[in-house]
């Protein structure tokens, strides 16, 4: 691996200095995927580092998913990140997002359940708890790798066919549009970084500190009604999640005003 340095007349922090320089290293592919990294004792006596220095560095490269650790092993680095858009001027379901960006996206269905609707779920369709619910709990794989799992709530009297439908690869959104003329016009998505649960963490081949992505989204028909309610969790480690984004000209406050007083005149 080649020499790693330290200004010590930089103001930048020295655990970043060591953070970029093997960030740039894996970047360019000077380090490659699966390389062992030098162990803390080595680079804490090549740059003349405190322990903590270069654990912290460590650990940032971690949570940028560029290594990843192994107990008693050390620290090796982790194949690149794959790109995976999403819209951030248009509603999508996660099927179109893959298909749109020419993604192979696989879809498992884990469970497909009718059950009474409570907590969240129940507080987001604005039905009340007891009302029959479909819940879908799906694992999304991209090119092979696992990528997110969902759990989607959909109110059964409005959507029978979902509780029996075979929906292996098969987007719920072209299903709502197809058979009950319902596809969702308006969604409310939210994200917070966080741990997975256990559950997550096996399905998505995590470990349990592993950072992944939690997303919930509330989705409405063309008439306001609430149709679905989904939570998913999406892992950090490979994937790189981009958005396109579009300015909107806005308009300046009492600029409607001032064309309706022109007119008058």
């Amino acid at each position: 691996m080649p020499d790693l340095a330290i200004d010590g007349n930089s103001p930048v922090p020295r655990y970043i200095q060591i953070h970029e320089q093997l960030r740039v290293l894996i970047e360019t592919g000077k380090l490659r995927t699966g390389e062992q990294l030098p162990t803390e004792a080595e680079l804490r006596e090549q740059l003349g580092v405190s322990r903590m220095t270069v654990r912290q560095a460590l650990a940032e490269l971690v949570k940028d998913g560029l290594i990843y650790r192994r107990r008693a092993k050390g620290s090796f680095v982790a194949r690149s990140r794959r790109e995976v858009p999403f819209a951030a001027d248009g509603l999508r379901s996660f099927t179109e997002e893959a298909e749109a960006y020419g993604q192979r996206l696989e879809t498992r269905v884990l469970t497909q359940d009718v059950v009474p609707a409570a907590g969240r779920a129940a507080q987001q369709l604005h039905v009340p708890p007891g009302t029959r619910v479909v819940v879908l709990r799906r694992l999304r794989v991209v090119d092979g790798e696992p990528i997110a799992t969902e759990v989607s709530h959909f109110p059964y009297d409005r959507f029978p066919l979902l509780a029996s439908a075979d929906l292996t690869n098969r987007s719920v959104y072209h299903l709502l549009e197809d058979h009950y003329g319902s596809l969702p016009q308006e969604a409310v998505d939210s994200f917070a970084a966080g741990p997975p649960t256990v559950a997550e963490a096996k399905a998505l081949g995590l470990d349990a500190a592993a950072p992944v992505w939690h997303f919930q989204r509330t989705a409405y028909d063309g008439n306001g009604c609430a149709v679905e309610y989904t939570e998913a969790t999406f892992r950090l480690d490979r994937f790189r999640y981009t958005t396109h984004r579009r300015r909107v000209q806005a308009e300046l406050p009492g600029a409607s005003m001032m064309r309706g007083g022109r007119g008058q005149e």
